[in-house]
């Protein structure tokens, strides 16, 4: 992959990386909001999963409103040129498919 094409992608990857760990943050923060706390104050895990009890409906609400929220990319967009001799898989053409311009 030519430099450029390279160095697109990347700005691409740690644009999208930090928006990651925005979500992340926020779902966590929802986590210690509706969670079930133990005896040492912190949220109940059983297995790999937190626990909420009642509270279940009130994270999911929460939760599915940080998923659909919106957000703004800033990086710069990939040009097909360069990238000529890239294989990528259909699925994430259609995923990156906001990213891409033709050219």
């Amino acid at each position: 992959m030519p430099f450029g094409a390279a160095m697109a992608v990347r700005k691409l990857l740690r644009e999208l990386s930090a928006v990651v760990d925005d979500v992340e943050a926020e779902r966590l923060k929802l986590v210690r909001r509706y969670a079930v706390v133990g005896e040492d104050g912190q949220p109940v895990v059983e297995g790999n999963r937190y626990l909420f009890g009642e509270k279940q409906s009130e994270f999911n609400a929460g939760y599915g409103d940080l998923l659909a929220a919106e957000v703004e990319v800033s990086a710069p967009p990939l040009h097909s040129k360069g990238m000529e001799h890239v294989e990528v898989e259909p699925w994430l053409l259609v995923s990156l498919g906001p990213f891409l311009v033709e050219e």
